[in-house]
């Protein structure tokens, strides 16, 4: 009776050990999703990066709860504890490995289709605008220099039409010469001077 107990025991005890083993290796899968979305998100900071460990400690610590609840009358054994880091350890020697060679080999490929979108597509956009806009702050900087030599040169052209006005009514003026008044003044003496002799 006593050693069929035994084998019983024993017996269960190492499918608790080949389930945690599969619990183990689960939570080393679940764990590369997170390794995964940081090779995607390489911008993450360190807070969301804890923040990603405290939930995937949480979901072991629960997970490792209600296997021992299940299988073990909720009775920590060492052996499951065991058989659980040793399944993790079995994914990320085995499994684990080939994932993270594809996860690389994935997103190098996207990374390179995208850029070549982003060269083929993109990239003559992005050169078109910046073309454009450098043109137009070209054209907005002579449009600018040109109001502002207009604008001085109506400046200047107003105060010289003053000036010219100024000089025109000042030269319309009859002006007399002096000599001439002289010349003008003796011609008629000389005429008196004829009729006297007459």
């Amino acid at each position: 009776m006593g050693a069929l107990q035994l084998t019983v025991s024993a017996h269960f005890q190492f499918r608790v050990f080949c389930y945690s083993l599969m619990l183990g290796f689960g939570l080393g899968l679940f764990y590369e999703v997170f390794r995964i979305l940081r090779a995607v998100f390489p911008w993450w900071g360190a807070l969301v990066i804890a923040l990603q460990d405290v939930l995937y400690w949480s979901v072991c610590g629960v997970a490792t709860f209600l296997f021992f609840i299940q299988f073990t009358n909720g009775e920590v054994r060492a052996y499951a504890l065991i058989g659980e880091g040793l399944g993790a350890a079995l994914y990320l020697l085995t499994l684990g490995r080939l994932i993270r060679s594809l996860t690389q080999g994935i997103l190098s490929l996207v990374r390179r289709f995208l850029h070549l979108l982003y060269r083929v597509f993109c990239a003559p956009v992005v050169k078109l605008t910046r073309r454009l806009g450098a043109k137009g702050k070209q054209l907005g900087k002579k449009v600018a220099s040109r109001a502002k030599k207009a604008e001085n040169k109506r400046k200047f052209h107003l105060k010289d039409r003053r000036v010219l006005l100024y000089n025109l009514l000042k030269h319309s003026q009859p002006t007399q010469n002096p000599k001439r008044e002289q010349s003008n003044e003796k011609t008629p003496r000389r005429k008196s001077s004829k009729k006297a002799d007459q």
